[in-house]
C-alpha cells in the first residue's frame, strides 16, 4: 500500500493585502481584508478598524461544499457585522466581492488603520479521527485510487474508493 497525503490549508485573515488607495486630497483611503483557508464553525475573524474591534464567528450558515464559496459567505457575514457598528459605519463602508472585504473611509484625505486575524476553533481535526502535522493520511492499496470530499462544517469526510 501507498499514503496519500492531503495537506490541510491554513486559514488566514490578511490586512491590509494592499492598500487600494491611501487617502490624499480628493482620494478617500481604501483597504482590503482577504480571507483563505478553510473555515470551520466557530472559527472568529476579527477585523480592527479604524480601532474599532469587530469579531465575526463563522456558523454553519456560512458553510459550503465548497471553499470559495465558504470563504465568499465569511467575507459577506464579516462585511455586514463591520457595517453593523454603529462606531465604525459612522465613517467607513465595507463591501465584499468573493473572499476579499474592501473597506473605504468615507471622507477624502483621512487614513485609517486596518488589522484582521482569525482564531480557530480549538478543535480543528474534528472532521477526521487520524490527521497528521500534514494534513489527512489515507492508507491506499496498490493499483488503487480514492475520491475524497469533506462536507464543511458537518463533521463528515467521504471516501470512495475505486479499483
Amino acid at each position: 500500500s501507498s499514503l496519500i497525503k492531503i495537506p490541510l490549508p491554513t486559514k488566514t485573515a490578511s490586512a491590509p493585502s494592499s492598500m487600494q488607495s491611501a487617502a490624499s486630497a480628493g482620494v478617500a483611503e481604501v483597504r482590503t481584508i482577504t480571507l483563505s483557508g478553510f473555515y470551520e464553525v466557530a472559527d472568529k475573524v476579527t477585523a480592527v478598524v479604524a480601532g474599532t474591534t469587530v469579531t465575526y464567528e463563522v456558523t454553519a450558515a456560512n458553510q459550503s461544499e465548497t471553499p470559495a464559496t465558504t470563504l465568499d459567505n465569511v467575507a459577506a457575514s464579516l462585511r455586514d457585522a463591520i457595517n453593523a457598528d454603529a462606531t465604525i459605519s459612522a465613517a467607513i463602508t465595507a463591501t465584499a466581492s468573493g473572499a476579499v472585504v474592501t473597506i473605504t473611509h468615507g471622507t477624502v484625505n483621512t487614513a485609517f488603520t486596518l488589522t484582521a486575524e482569525v482564531t480557530a476553533k480549538d478543535d480543528d481535526n474534528h472532521f477526521l479521527d487520524k490527521l497528521s502535522t500534514e494534513g489527512l493520511v489515507i492508507d491506499v492499496p496498490p493499483n488503487t485510487s480514492v475520491a475524497v470530499k469533506a462536507l464543511t462544517g458537518t463533521g463528515k469526510v467521504y471516501i470512495t474508493e475505486y479499483v
